[in-house]
């Protein structure tokens, strides 16, 4: 009985990692604070999932119909923003989520070309610290991050028609989690 249990349960385990972790409020929570460490997350947030705004009592469940890595874009529109939208309930916050297949081609394409012409080529290879001055952002492809003096030749090698998804922040992300960069925004690019 106690063999048929272990079975059971690392026959679960595989196929949770077989098929990703699913998209949880605890994970979009968790991206948004360490990326915007600024923003509010409480009970006072209206989570719009794929243009959809999502009950708070069934944020959970809508999520959970995604994994992890059907999420391609993450933003967020902060309380200072909001003072001008008018609303029937008052939220702190709004976090904005789109999944694969979401994205227009068109989107991507304009996203894309307007992420290449952020990165400049680094003639010389130096061990020297980023040039912040630049304004080039943090650069994440595929869940890793770039370091900054490949990100000219990472993003270049990317064929359009390969891209999923791309997530462009043009505002400043923390730079605790993304290093100095993280002052001119984050570029996430999802490919097939």
């Amino acid at each position: 009985m106690k063999n048929a249990l272990n079975i059971l349960i690392i026959s679960l385990l595989g196929l949770t990692s077989l098929y990703g972790q699913t998209l949880d409020k605890k994970y979009v929570d968790n991206w948004i604070l360490s990326t915007f460490p600024e923003l509010e997350i409480d009970s006072n947030v209206l989570y719009i999932l794929n243009g959809i705004p999502i009950h708070p009592d069934s944020v959970d469940i809508e999520f959970g119909k995604f994994k992890q890595s059907d999420l391609i874009q993450i933003t967020s529109i902060g309380k200072s923003q909001l003072d001008s939208l008018t609303f029937c309930r008052p939220y702190n916050s709004i976090v904005l989520l789109k999944t694969k297949g979401m994205q227009s081609k068109k989107s991507i394409r304009q996203n894309f070309t307007k992420a290449k012409n952020r990165y400049s080529k680094i003639d010389l290879k130096t061990t020297g610290d980023i040039n912040i001055e630049k304004g080039e952002p943090v650069l994440i492809i595929n869940g890793k991050q770039v370091f900054h003096t490949e990100c000219y030749f990472e993003i270049n090698k990317i064929k359009v028609f390969r891209i999923i998804g791309i997530n462009y922040i043009d505002k400043p992300v923390s730079q605790n989690y993304y290093g100095a960069n993280g002052m001119n925004g984050l570029i996430e690019i999802k490919t097939k």
